[in-house]
């Protein structure tokens, strides 16, 4: 017996041993990329009074279960790196990182003259956390194929969460999770009329039905990259995402996945084959038809459906042009909420104050005009690095290049049309999980540095 103890403490003594802090680094960063789409969360801050007369999300400060992990993960890296397992830190591409440091600058700068410094204080406090899980991935602390590929995995789960909820037209009770309440007569909740009715929208654990479907969107075009030589897992892994676009009845995502899907056949140098395009065109039909969505998904496009979301979105957008001739170097991070309703020409429910529905303009009411200039540099500085990198001659690194370009369009046109990217946790961590692998690419394989 007293063997047999000895030998179990020496094989945990060598496990021990064998643990890095790497290894823990790569543990939690993956943890992360797991949690994120879960809204298990914590209300860390808001302001102890309410200027809209509501609880507004948008200038408090949440801490989410996956926050622990990004910053554990950031903690370990920082001892791997004094201890010598990591010989030397990388920047990414740094046209990149130098145009995403000015902005993250003028984030920052915006703080000091607004009306409520501690609410920009808590919105560039997370800002500056993505900008470590930027870090991460440009040190290639996890492989870019393993981040895609949990990415990839999360919104299929997302997608059969999506379907579940649709079909029940309720939540589905995985609310220890961060799903919501869900329900077709709950005010607030995203839904669809048709034929008299109300249907519930796929929200999965999102806050948003248009999260969800931007997320799916993001996770197509990377599930392509990844399987594009195995047509048959390609095709099984896209109807499961297909199915989450469908409920989430996103028609930004579905207008933004079309045109990065256009904007990939114009880079790509094969021939698109009509066999190909049959059979995708087949699942989507099949599935449209399964489920009995032609009907509300056409009168969702055509029919007018939802009149009063626009009528807001123009609301919003006239406020933030309204607050940009008014304040052009900007109102504060976190504040476009907190001041709308002095620049809106009849006043809104405090509840559906929300921010502009453009991130450019949202940018440039919060933190200036310039401060929007250089979020758009940076767009374009991604753009132009990726196109110099097509002309690498591995097939790889081309493909990667191609599909990276056909996601910075699916993001532009999602952010001409929603403000989630830059407002909301979940939409914040793909912006930075995009600009983090696109980086890393650029530095490693697409335009290497040559070492001297």
């Amino acid at each position: 017996m007293a063997q047999l103890i000895r030998q179990g403490l020496e094989h945990a003594k060598d496990f021990a041993k064998s643990i890095t802090a790497v290894g823990v680094a790569q543990f939690f960063l993956l943890t992360f990329l797991v949690l994120f789409p879960f809204q298990i969360r914590t209300l860390v801050f808001q302001l102890p009074f309410t200027p809209t007369g509501n609880f507004n999300e948008y200038a408090a400060f949440f801490l989410h279960l996956s926050d622990i992990a990004l910053i554990g993960s950031f903690l370990a890296f920082g001892v791997a790196l004094y201890r010598g397992e990591v010989k030397e830190i990388q920047y990414g591409s740094w046209p990149v990182t130098l145009t995403l440091l000015l902005f993250l600058g003028l984030l920052m700068a915006s703080i000091p003259f607004a009306t409520f410094p501690v609410v920009g204080f808590w919105k560039f406090l997370r800002f500056l956390e993505f900008f470590g899980l930027y870090i991460l991935l440009v040190n290639q602390l996890v492989d870019r194929r393993q981040v895609l590929r949990v990415f990839l995995y999360g919104m299929i789960f997302q997608s059969f969460l999506a379907l579940l909820q649709y079909l029940f037209q309720s939540s589905v009770g995985l609310q220890f999770l961060g799903e919501a309440h869900l329900s077709p007569q709950e005010p607030g909740v995203a839904k669809v009329d048709f034929s008299g009715g109300k249907f519930l929208r796929g929200y999965g654990t999102f806050s948003h039905p248009n999260i969800l479907g931007g997320m799916v969107v993001m996770a197509l075009l990377w599930g392509y990259y990844l399987f594009r030589k195995n047509m048959l897992v390609l095709l099984g892994i896209g109807a499961l995402l297909i199915l989450g676009l469908l409920f989430s009845f996103s028609r930004s995502a579905f207008l933004a996945l079309g045109g990065g899907i256009l904007v990939f056949l114009s880079l790509s140098d094969k021939k698109i084959r009509f066999q190909h395009v049959l059979l995708w065109g087949s699942v989507v039909l099949f599935l449209v038809v399964l489920f009995n969505l032609q009907d509300v998904l056409f009168d969702r496009f055509f029919g007018g459906n939802d009149p009063n979301a626009t009528v807001e979105r123009l609301e919003y957008l006239d406020a933030g042009k309204r607050m940009l001739m008014a304040y052009p170097f900007g109102i504060g991070l976190g504040h476009f909420t907190l001041v709308m309703q002095d620049f809106m020409i009849q006043s809104a429910d405090p509840w559906l104050l929300q921010p502009v529905h453009n991130v450019v303009l949202l940018i440039m009411n919060e933190a200036g005009i310039l401060a929007g200039g250089v979020f758009v540099g940076l767009l374009c500085v991604v753009f132009v690095q990726l196109l110099r990198g097509l002309k690498m001659q591995k097939e790889d690194a081309k493909s990667f290049a191609s599909v990276s370009i056909a996601l910075l369009s699916v993001l532009a046109f999602i952010m001409l049309f929603d403000h989630y990217f830059f407002t909301l946790y979940a939409g914040q961590t793909v912006l930075f999980l995009y600009l983090g692998v696109v980086s890393d690419s650029l530095n490693n394989d697409l335009l290497p540095r040559k070492k001297s």
